[in-house]
């Protein structure tokens, strides 16, 4: 359920931020589509993060 923002891997929970989460949501949320590093940026981007932090991840 994406409202609990939970992932699981072979049962056992995956801690993830906000950014990393609403960028894997995304990604999933498009299957098959090569998307850009601006593309993806534009989508999980909010307040507080810049282009600098997310690339450097």
């Amino acid at each position: 359920m994406q409202n609990r923002r939970r992932i699981l891997q072979d049962g056992e929970e995956i801690s993830l931020t906000r950014l990393e989460y609403s960028t894997l949501v995304f990604l999933a949320s498009n299957p098959g589509i090569v998307l850009t590093q601006s593309q993806i940026f534009e989508a999980v981007c909010t307040a507080g993060y810049t282009r600098h932090y997310i690339t450097s991840c």
